[in-house]
Formats: C-alpha cells, structure tokens, sequence
C-alpha cells in the first residue's frame, strides 16, 4: 500500500506481513507518546494495521486447513 507520498509498501509474504504489522504497530505506539501527534496520521495507520491483520489471517487460513472432528 502506497499512498499520499507515504514509504510504506506492504510486502507479498505472509511472514513479511507479520514483521511489517509489527512495524506499524510500533510506529502507531511512538506517535500517540510523544505528544498530541497527526491524529489523521495515526487513523490511516491503524486502518493499514487492520488490512493487514486480515490479510495475515487469510494467508494463514489457507495455510492450516480446519479440522473437522
């Protein structure tokens, strides 16, 4: 996802993603500390953080079959 000048690109691996929403999760944590912040900034981060949840959630879902007992 690049958008608005932004660096950010999600990579295409699901493990990357992993690393990648840790990324974000950490940068969303820095701007609420230290101080008032871009609140529109931290918004579109979250929602980048959410996308990416689910996408990790689909890759992994593919991965591990569910077992029906």
């Amino acid at each position: 996802m690049k958008r608005g000048g932004g660096v950010h690109t999600v990579p295409a691996e699901g493990e990357g993603r992993k690393g990648w929403w840790k990324k974000l999760d950490d940068e969303i944590l820095s701007l609420e500390v230290n101080g008032p912040g871009d609140q529109l900034t931290i918004r579109r981060l979250k929602k980048k953080k959410l996308v990416l949840k689910d996408q990790i959630t689909t890759i992994e879902d593919q991965l591990l079959p569910d077992i029906i007992a």
